[in-house]
């Protein structure tokens, strides 16, 4: 986000820091939105679908099997690439703080995560809208 401060004849203008700050369960987190972790972000994603439907069909079988240690790999799998994107998201380590907080409740890690992903949706529609708002009053 930008700041306009027009100062005199002279324009000074903030760069955004490139990232969010977030907090939780108290603990502070940087959401990083440089254009590199964006990137790096969507092409783990599009590496881990394959991984995650994989995952998905071997938690069905284990469950359908009664084989409780598939479903023991299968919650060990989750983990790891839930631990992937959160440190891609939040930055390194920041997965084990979270986890480890939680009890170690890969569930409560991913809820915490899916939640500021969806208000980092919010705030960059609200931000787009503003600038919306104020072009048209403008023009």
């Amino acid at each position: 986000m930008t700041k306009n401060n027009n100062q005199g004849n002279s324009i000074v203008v903030e760069l955004g820091k490139g990232y969010v700050p977030v907090r939780i369960g108290g603990m502070e987190f940087k959401l990083n939105t440089s254009d590199s972790v964006i990137r790096k972000y969507r092409s783990m994603v599009k590496k881990l679908d394959p991984e995650m439907k994989a995952l998905e069909e071997k938690i069905e079988q284990a469950i359908k099997d009664d084989d409780y240690d598939s479903e023991l790999e299968c919650i060990g799998l989750s983990v790891d690439i839930c631990r992937k994107v959160t440190d891609v998201i939040l930055g390194s380590g920041s997965f084990d703080q979270l986890y480890a907080a939680s009890n170690e409740d890969s569930e409560a890690v991913i809820e915490a995560v899916l939640e500021v992903q969806s208000q980092y949706e919010k705030i960059k529609d609200r931000s787009k809208l503003t600038k919306l708002v104020a072009s048209k009053k403008q023009g």
